[in-house]
């Protein structure tokens, strides 16, 4: 109850500053109004004035997160659109599946190209507020109204609120995987762990994590750093080392404990600036020049030096940690989110071999699900429609389609145990790859809730987050977004210098004896590019934002 208090207070505070303009530097209103007569698709879709029997035949191209195309995908596809037929008459889907790390390329070129897309998932892979202000996205809002009943029933009319962007618009319907966070946890392979101490080294590493999580200062999250670093040597010294220890987990998933970041409107917050929590002064820092990150990167150049990070680190496109795959002689540490308390099972289940878990924080967090949605471009050709399948997905009406698209044909790509459970014959994992006949991600469109529960899966997963966002903190800052409009030149300046210099500092590659000259050479660069006028552009949106919200910290348990 008092969540929900706080996420209805924000929710006012935040549209009445929408209306005063108070909530940032505000872009130039462009004619991005989504309804079907400013779209120029009043009858597009031939649906305006008509019943669902004489709608025109179309077909939506829709882009997704996946797999690419799979052995079965044309056969399940035209099951989909039997399905979603059945509810959305005269309607086919163009499926274009593209994996997360060519999405961001992919989707820029097909904008420039003004590439007729009727739908498109967005989240972390692109930001999603620069997509806004180039107008590549068409606002939601009076579509909704229209035709995403199912969408706001489920979600609630707090939580599409607290999703409006920068102008106080729809411009994404988010997935709901669960509107919680930031508990992320350890997985160590017990036969490795046993080197360290086994269970009783787990747990008082995550009584360390535990000790330490809301404490932002580099002294705290060192004895972390170090209890890590006692794993690593003793799997070295044990000839268990495999592949060492996979750089950037520290970073990603306990570094930042104790401070919160904001959104740029990309799917996931930006790691360039945070402010610590309870800071009454809402000062913003940078992440990069803090001492905490500092002490991160040396860190990774003594565990290259020493062996624990593979040589040949720098040279690899990413850093992927499979104990399914690649037994104990993979990387010998994984971290990830941590939600709930059956990590330890669901990774030994996985895995194929007993797995420990450790976590980082006592409780979630409550957050924004921006990280993956549904948007409709600007060049749709049927908004309508398009927006409407959105809805199926969220409605009881779509739920096999959505299971369909997500699993394949029943009794083909997957069977029913008969006791809430299903048996998926592609594969084992959580999700389908590319080399299964058939399987997608089930986190891209529509709600989880929908989703069967696998070999690889929990039995009530979904349930527990529900119940988690009842009683989770909550960030109050969690509805500011940052424009960068006023900034965009040193945005991209700023961002050319991050990228040509962070890959080696997570990864460690310049060992100890030239990690830190090549720091100063980063942190020099950030300046000349202009992060100084970015952050004080950051900090001048916050003060704003604090001041018409009213923002304060609640305590935390």
């Amino acid at each position: 109850m008092k969540k929900a208090t706080r996420l209805i207070a924000l929710t006012m505070a935040l549209l009445l500053a929408v209306g005063a303009g108070l909530t940032g530097c505000k872009k130039e209103e462009t004619n991005s109004n989504s309804s079907s007569a400013d779209s120029g698709n009043s009858s597009g879709d031939g649906q305006s004035t008509s019943t669902p029997e004489t709608w025109e035949e179309i077909t939506l191209n829709y882009w997704n997160l996946g797999n690419g195309e799979q052995k079965d995908s044309k056969k399940v596809w035209a099951e989909v659109d039997r399905l979603v037929q059945e509810h959305l008459p005269n309607t086919s889907i163009n499926w274009t599946l593209i994996p997360g790390s060519e999405y961001k390329e992919k989707w820029a070129r097909a904008m420039a190209a003004q590439e007729a897309i009727d739908l498109a998932w967005t989240g972390y892979a692109i930001n999603l507020q620069d997509e806004v202000n180039k107008g590549a996205l068409m606002e939601l809002d009076d579509l909704i109204a229209e035709y995403g009943q199912d969408i706001v029933a489920t979600l609630g009319e707090t939580v599409m609120d607290i999703h409006r962007f920068v102008d106080g618009k729809t411009y994404q319907v988010i997935a709901w995987q669960g509107l919680v966070g930031s508990r992320s946890a350890f997985r160590l392979p017990a036969e490795i762990a046993e080197l360290a101490g086994g269970e009783q080294y787990a747990k008082e590493l995550q009584e360390i994590c535990y000790e330490n999580y809301n404490i932002p200062t580099a002294e705290a999250k060192k004895k972390v750093y170090d209890k890590v670093e006692e794993y690593l040597k003793a799997a070295k010294d044990g000839g268990k080392l495999g592949q060492g220890y996979p750089p950037e987990r520290l970073e990603g998933w306990y570094v930042a404990k104790g401070t919160v970041g904001f959104s740029q409107g990309g799917g996931s917050n930006d790691s360039t600036f945070y402010i610590e929590k309870f800071d009454d002064t809402f000062t913003v820092k940078n992440w990069f020049e803090s001492e905490q990150m500092k002490m991160n990167y040396e860190y990774m150049a003594k565990w290259f030096t020493e062996g624990y990070i593979r040589k040949d680190a720098g040279s690899l496109e990413k850093i992927e940690v499979s104990f399914a795959k690649d037994g104990l002689d993979g990387y010998i540490l994984e971290m990830h989110n941590g939600f709930t308390d059956t990590i330890a099972e669901e990774e030994t289940v996985k895995a194929g071999f007993d797995v420990l878990a450790a976590y980082t924080q006592p409780e979630c967090e409550y957050v924004l699900g921006t990280a993956t949605g549904t948007s409709i471009p600007k060049t749709s050709r049927h908004p309508e429609r398009a927006m409407q399948l959105i809805n199926l997905f969220y409605s009881e009406d779509g739920k096999e389609a959505y299971q369909t698209y997500v699993y394949g044909i029943k009794d083909e790509h997957w069977v029913d145990n008969g006791d809430g459970t299903v048996k998926w014959l592609c594969g084992d994992g959580s999700q389908g790859t590319a080399d299964w006949d058939y399987g997608n991600m089930k986190w891209t469109q529509g709600t989880c809730m929908f989703s069967l529960v696998t070999q690889a899966d929990v039995k009530g997963y979904y349930d527990v987050l529900k119940e988690k966002e009842d009683s989770a903190w909550v960030n109050p800052l969690l509805s500011f977004k940052f424009d960068n409009t006023n900034v965009q030149t040193a945005a991209a300046q700023v961002n050319a210098v991050i990228e040509e210099y962070k890959k080696t500092l997570q990864r460690g590659t310049k060992g100890v004896d030239g990690w830190e000259a090549y720091y100063n050479e980063f942190i020099d660069k950030l300046k000349a590019a202009g992060i100084d006028d970015l952050k004080a552009e950051a900090q001048k949106q916050v003060d704003e934002y604090v001041k018409a919200n009213n923002s304060k910290w609640t305590p935390q348990d």
